[in-house]
């Protein structure tokens, strides 16, 4: 069924699709960084006083320090599958990123190409505008 939809579609409104997309993956890819690197920096509330650092809410599993105050945050040990998530969010919209800008690529040096060709011609005609 989406084979049908994109395959309807002209090529001006799938770069355009495209292209939204790949904003969509921006933003995500910028959510997930966020989220990991959350999970890469909390701390415990052991680890907390054993590095000398000011406490934090009790009921809190961990937190994360910036700014010089703690935001509320989750351990890894505990929420293995979400931070595993949160990676795999982080590459998927990585390779669509790669993968969808490939094509415009090819393209751009196709037009380069094209346009080396008729720079060449026109200076092999003699002709130059000046």
């Amino acid at each position: 069924m989406v084979k049908l939809f994109v395959m309807k579609l002209n090529t001006k409104s799938k770069m355009i699709i495209i292209n939204v997309l790949q904003v969509l993956a921006v933003l995500g890819m910028g959510v997930f960084f966020y989220c990991i690197i959350n999970f890469a920096e909390a701390v415990s509330h052991e680890r907390a006083e054993a590095k000398g650092m000011p406490p934090f809410p009790v009921h809190w599993e961990a937190a994360v320090m910036g700014h010089g105050s703690y935001s509320q945050w989750y351990s890894i040990e505990k929420h293995i599958f979400v931070f595993f998530f949160c990676i795999i969010g982080f590459a998927a919209c990585l390779f669509f990123l790669v993968f969808s800008t490939l094509p415009m690529l090819n393209t751009g040096q196709k037009e380069l190409a094209k346009g080396n060709d008729t720079d060449t011609a026109a200076g092999e005609t003699g002709s130059s505008e000046q």
